[in-house]
């Protein structure tokens, strides 16, 4: 598979993955958002109906709060029972009066008469008046009858208040009016508040007083608030109302179920089984205010439809006010949104599709490019390390760098190598040829050499002659001399010949002195070039060492490039192609570079045993030519003793 299909094959499905996701994740978000919207459409509507309902019962709170201040307002209660309270008192008032007026009957019988009549009045269930005089003593009351005949002047409420002394300071000043003290209710112990209408009847200095509860006043205050919200209505058909709940989850009012008044509520539930009068409590226990969503019929209607119901607490009553909306109408509204937003969202479906389909193709054609353009360098790079080692290793070839990316460094740094491989080359070639020179220099002047000892050993064998035969005319020289009183003209003969053998020996002793000197001179200069061969078999090992860390960071080189390729997957796998070229080649280099070492390392041991020989050869040269310098000595001065003897041997003959 070529480099352009592998990174075809390994980066377009990625892309064609890639185009899918984000077309899965754009559809989603889309459908996401057509949701969202139809929520948000949906939070609008009802936000706009919760904030209705809010106010609707905000509004209602205004009666509550009205009609609660109104229960618990002395002033309040004194102006709304006022007629009622003076209307009691005044009929009182009259009766006391008529008995008063009549003749005959003296006071006694007639205030006898009067109290027994104003004791029996009742009104409005168990409400009474009483009468204490300006003392103030109780004259008469008829549910505390303990009390007659008592003075009150100290008597006080459960606040500390004087309240028949407030009565008769009322009564002295305007001769009527109202206080508010606390009192208990008949039958029971426990005080609470109380506010009554007095009024003064002089003739007997009687005041006459009766009252209302506080409690019984908020009673009708509560009823009046019920009333009036009961009455309230709102929606487009003014069909939509207001209901009023306890904490003890009791119907205390519903305008249109009023057989629930009353009643515990808490197991009511909805066609779902829904118990939202318990929610409704709940949520305005804890919360004070709420919604709550459940299944109502409409007015009139049995089929039970969603509404909403907003529900607060009226903490000083323990009231829970609450109405609601019916929402199916937000139903289908939402209906015909949704069908709205869906076209909408089918129509971005195709578009973002059309979108993902048409970049994928973009992005595959921009990646076939590449692909071949990546590959172009790779394929040149990988056709010229084919040829390099399937051909004869053309050093002189180099690769062309089209880019400056990592291709292009790797055939730089390949370049770079080349060229210092060729100069290393032929600069082995040079010292090669410097060497052979020199091996040839060196075999001439050993063959000089071997010339000269051969002929040094023939002058020696000579020189060794001319002695032995000089010893033996020595000795006939010693015989003659022996026998030189016989025969002196032999001796004379003799010596003459001597003489003649000596200078012989004289003249052949210096020339194989001159031979010899000149064979020790001949061996010094071999001694220098066979030095001079090894300083340079020395720096061609010194260039070899250098090849060899070459050719390890060029391997080096290749296994970096290995290393990258392997990251690089599958678009690597041309670099590795070409990193293994180089490698292979860096190892022939260091190979070649070995062996021509190890050649070398040969020629520096037989170089230096060369040197050793021929150091030898001098000595030896050496000691024949001091052997012969003797020798020469020696016959010089035989020659002049011959000479002398020879002289005197004429002298005596």
């Amino acid at each position: 598979m070529t480099i352009t299909k592998k990174i075809l094959a390994a980066t377009l499905p990625f892309f064609i993955v890639f185009g899918l996701v984000l077309l899965y994740l754009s559809i989603s978000s889309i459908e996401k958002q057509g949701q969202q919207s139809l929520e948000n459409i949906n939070a609008i509507m009802l936000s706009d109906k919760r904030e209705k309902l809010t106010d609707l019962v905000r509004n209602t709170f205004e009666i509550l709060s009205t009609q609660y201040q109104t229960a618990h307002d002395t002033q309040l209660i004194a102006k709304a029972y006022e007629k009622e309270l003076q209307s009691v008192v005044n009929l009182a008032f009259s009766s006391i009066q008529a008995i008063y007026d009549e003749a005959g009957p003296t006071d006694e019988e007639k205030k006898k008469q009067a109290l027994r009549i104003i004791k029996s009045m009742r009104y409005a269930g168990d409400n009474y008046l009483w009468i204490n005089d300006m003392v103030p003593t109780m004259v008469m009351h008829p549910m505390k009858s303990s009390m007659d005949g008592s003075n009150l002047a100290d008597y006080k409420d459960p606040n500390g208040k004087k309240l028949f002394v407030e009565f008769v300071k009322v009564c002295e000043k305007d001769g009527q009016g109202f206080v508010d003290y606390m009192w208990p209710k008949p039958g029971e112990d426990k005080p609470v508040a109380k506010l009554s209408f007095v009024r003064l009847f002089k003739p007997w200095n009687w005041v006459v007083g009766t009252g209302v509860y506080l409690e019984t006043a908020e009673a009708r205050f509560k009823e009046e608030a019920k009333k009036q919200i009961g009455n309230l209505r709102f929606g487009p058909d003014g069909k939509d109302y207001f209901f009023i709940l306890d904490t003890d989850m009791k119907m205390v009012m519903h305008p249109l179920k009023p057989s629930m008044v009353g009643n515990d509520q808490s197991e009511l539930r909805d066609p779902k089984g829904k118990a939202f009068i318990q929610e409704m409590v709940n949520i305005s226990v804890k919360n004070g205010q709420g919604f709550v969503d459940y299944l109502w019929p409409k007015p009139e209607e049995d089929q039970p439809v969603p509404k909403l119901t907003y529900v607060q607490l009226f903490k000083e009553w323990g009231w829970i006010v609450a109405t609601g909306i019916y929402v199916d109408d937000i139903d289908k509204a939402m209906v015909k949104q949704k069908d709205s937003i869906d076209s909408m969202v089918n129509h971005q479906k195709m578009i973002i599709i059309s979108i993902v389909v048409g970049m994928i193709l973009v992005v595959g054609l921009i990646i076939f490019f590449m692909a071949t353009r990546i590959a172009k360098p790779i394929r040149e790079t990988d056709a010229f390390f084919r040829d390099i080692s399937e051909g004869e290793g053309d050093l002189t070839a180099r690769l062309k760098v089209h880019s400056s990316d990592e291709i292009g460094d790797m055939a730089k740094s390949f370049n770079t190598f080349a060229d210092k491989l060729q100069g290393m080359v032929g600069y082995i070639a040079e010292e090669s040829v410097e060497i052979n020179n020199s091996s040839g220099n060196l075999s001439q002047i050993s063959t000089d050499l071997s010339n000269v000892a051969k002929d040094t050993l023939d002058k020696s064998t000579s020189a060794a002659s001319a002695v032995e035969e000089m010893s033996a005319n020595m000795n006939v020289v010693a015989s003659s001399m022996e026998e030189a009183a016989a025969n002196v003209n032999a001796v004379a003969s003799a010596i003459e010949e001597m003489t003649s053998t000596i200078n012989e020996i004289a003249e052949t002793s210096e020339k194989a002195r001159a031979i010899t000197d000149n064979a020790v001179q001949q061996s010094s200069n071999a001694s220098v070039s066979v030095d001079q061969l090894g300083t340079a078999t020395r720096e061609i090992t010194k260039v070899l060492e250098t090849i060899t860390d070459i050719s390890k960071q060029v391997d080096l080189l290749a296994l970096n490039a290995t290393i990258e390729a392997a990251r690089a997957g599958d678009a690597g796998k041309g670099f590795a192609v070409v990193a293994n070229e180089i490698k292979e080649l860096a190892r022939q280099t260091a190979a070649a570079t070995v062996e021509i070492k190890n050649q070398i390392d040969e020629m520096q041991d037989t170089t230096s045993s060369t040197i050793g020989d021929i150091d030898k050869i001098s000595t030896i040269i050496a000691d024949i030519n001091n052997v012969i310098n003797g020798i020469a000595t020696a016959v010089v001065e035989q020659s002049a003793a011959t000479s002398e003897i020879a002289g005197n041997i004429s002298q005596a003959s």
